[in-house]
């Protein structure tokens, strides 16, 4: 396996097409057409699981306009992938799991966050669009961040043939005003689900076929909607100090 250490990467990304491991590197300043922080491919078929080990890494694109690059991370055809004590800050797009290039392949898609950070993001904090996903001991804060707004906003996201599991973890909105008037239409009416609600609202959801279960998890508000019952809620003292942990030891910019 590929090992990539201490490293900045900023401009074009990083694109991954053998296992690897990326520790302590941080993803600034990404910016160009179908430009991602790290585009990742696969298959994984007879390569090391997880073919992709994320640890500690900063995936921040603060101050570049959301319409100046693609994602911050993106998965594609069928990679096995774990992010471990990462951020994904100020992004337009934060993580697309899945693409629709290569639907097939990435059906047999898996990817593992473990005790990772989204925050400040428009939307995708993350976007399981095909394959299989697990969320672990995570926080998912301030989605739909009125900077950082591209087309729709909302948080976690699991499209209608994919699946994803969330256990342990965060939902946090403090503002659930989009910027402005035009902004909250275009939001409201880009949305695909038939529910009329805001993306600030919409912590996570799974469109109509997708498979969506959560346990364990905490929201901050009545407004925060799930579109899964969230089994064993977490309380509200569990998660402050979730929060204070999770800050504590994931890497920031």
């Amino acid at each position: 396996m590929i090992t990539i250490k201490n490293r900045l990467i900023t401009k074009n990304g990083l694109y991954l097409f053998n296992p690897t491991k990326i520790t302590n590197c941080n993803f600034f300043n990404i910016e160009g057409d179908n430009h991602h922080g790290a585009e990742v491919h696969g298959p994984c078929i007879n390569q090391p699981d997880p073919m992709y080990i994320f640890s500690e890494c900063v995936f921040d694109n603060e101050g570049i306009e959301p319409d100046a690059y693609d994602e911050g991370v993106a998965l594609v055809n069928a990679p096995s992938v774990l992010f471990y004590r990462c951020r994904f800050a100020h992004w337009g797009k934060a993580v697309l799991v899945g693409n629709g290039d290569h639907s097939d392949a990435d059906k047999d898609l898996r990817v593992t966050f473990n005790e990772c950070i989204f925050e400040h993001n428009g939307r995708r904090s993350p976007y399981i669009q095909f394959g299989k996903a697990t969320l672990n001991n995570c926080l998912i804060k301030d989605w739909g961040d009125p900077d950082y707004f591209y087309l729709k906003s909302h948080g976690l996201r699991v499209g209608k043939e994919a699946s994803c599991e969330v256990n342990n973890s965060v939902f946090v909105q403090e503002n659930f005003w989009p910027g402005n008037i035009k902004t909250f239409f275009k939001d409201v009416f880009n949305q695909y689900s038939p529910i009329l609600l805001p993306g600030n609202c919409r912590g996570a959801y799974a469109e109509k076929g997708g498979n969506l279960t959560i346990n364990h998890c905490y929201k901050n508000s009545m407004f925060v909607w799930f579109s899964a019952k969230n089994n064993d809620p977490m309380s509200k003292e569990e998660a402050e100090e979730k929060i204070k942990y999770l800050e504590t030891v994931v890497p920031k910019k």
